[in-house]
């Protein structure tokens, strides 16, 4: 068999597939839609795919207490923080479960991996907290197919560095990040482009892996330098270590962080060591929004503890896909992706979301302040 003819037939295959998925779902009744979720509950990134899956059962619970037109079925998937899993799951998601529309993932690679196929399948994917600018777009692609509830890394690069520069008035800055992580280089790059755009100078610039665990040659390394700012654009199991090893060794600068560090266990992982520092966040419980407290109030109920950013992401992401699913008409992948993409204002925990032409939030962002016990509320930026 020659080559051609292999392409041929896989070709053909592929359609043929395709085309049975859509019909199978299409035979079943419109009456209930299949929610997929794809969300880290173990491994480096559990705390936020944990959080987030909260979140959507109990956007999923109050929703279908107050009364729907259709039912919905939520199935969710560990992806382990890993991308190849993520690919695997989200795949069994939509050819066995039949899964309608995904919910997740919760980190970047995974939503890349599973973007691509959400993208061939023409099943609309709406990730958690997957930041990195390419999830949704990037020059070689465009995936309709895929949104997300959360800011991407360049919004949230260029606010940072706008907050340093004309709001804390820093002329100076330290990068440290972790150059194995999509998230991380993303923040570091975008961070130092408007810093300096703004007259800001980077002073030096350090990176870590994941892996690490002892941060002591490169904490001696970044207090010899005396710069205003140091901006640590990583993960909580990582930068809440890192500052507890420093001590006093950082006390001069001024820390900054991205979306990841509002987590309960930043600040244990810390042990208190916190004296100047402030980060970017999509929600702060003490919001006085009526939303915001009505979704705090019920999910101290339900789980027993305050609601991180990410399990507010988890409960807009739900809201998102109902609401798109009520406008729809129709379960079908292209009807779902097509409500989606005209979703207008639409009050959720986090602000007031409406989707861009590359599927990305356009809603407001919030700067917070971090104690050494908490997160206070510092102010809000609009997009």
């Amino acid at each position: 068999m020659n080559k051609r003819v292999r392409t041929i037939i896989a070709s053909f295959l592929f359609v043929t597939t395709l085309a049975s998925c859509r019909a199978e779902r299409d035979s079943r009744s419109n009456s209930t839609l299949v929610v997929g979720g794809v969300l880290s509950q173990t491994g480096p990134a559990a705390a936020y795919g944990s959080d987030a899956d909260k979140g959507a059962r109990l956007a999923l619970e109050r929703l279908s207490r107050d009364g729907l037109p259709f039912s919905i079925q939520y199935v969710s998937r560990d992806d382990r923080s890993d991308k190849t899993e993520a690919a695997k799951v989200g795949q069994s998601l939509i050819e066995i479960d039949h899964a309608d529309i995904i919910l997740g993932p919760a980190i970047s690679p995974s939503a890349l991996s599973l973007g691509k196929i959400a993208e061939e399948r023409q099943v609309p994917l709406v990730g958690t907290s997957p930041t990195q600018d390419e999830v949704t777009k990037s020059e070689a692609y465009d995936r309709r197919y895929v949104f997300r509830v959360c800011f991407n890394d360049s919004f949230q690069g260029e606010v940072l560095a706008r907050f340093a520069a004309e709001r804390l008035g820093k002329k100076t800055a330290v990068i440290v990040y972790d150059k194995t992580l999509s998230y991380s280089i993303g923040l570091a790059r975008t961070f130092r482009e408007e810093f300096e755009r703004l007259g800001g100078v980077i002073q030096h610039e350090e990176n870590y892996s994941v892996q690490d665990t002892d941060y002591s040659v490169l904490i001696d390394k970044v207090a010899n330098f005396k710069a205003d700012v140091l901006f640590i654009p990583g993960w909580d199991e990582n930068v809440g270590p890192m500052i507890k090893q420093a001590g006093d060794r950082w006390d001069r600068f001024t820390l900054l962080g991205g979306d990841a560090w509002p987590t309960p266990r930043f600040l244990e992982l810390a042990g208190g060591n916190i004296s100047d520092a402030y980060a970017l966040s999509h929600f702060v419980p003490e919001d006085p929004d009526p939303r915001v407290q009505d979704f705090v109030g019920s999910y101290k109920k339900k789980y027993g503890e305050i609601p991180s950013p990410f399990a507010a992401l988890g409960y807009d992401a739900m809201l998102v896909i109902v609401d798109a699913a009520k406008r729809s008409g129709s379960f079908d992948g292209p009807a779902l992706r097509d409500a989606l993409a005209v979703t207008n204002n639409l009050g959720v925990v986090t602000g007031n979301l409406s989707f861009d032409d590359s599927r990305n939030p356009r809603k407001e962002a919030v700067i917070l302040r971090i104690h050494p016990d908490r997160f206070d509320f510092f102010e809000r930026v609009e997009p």
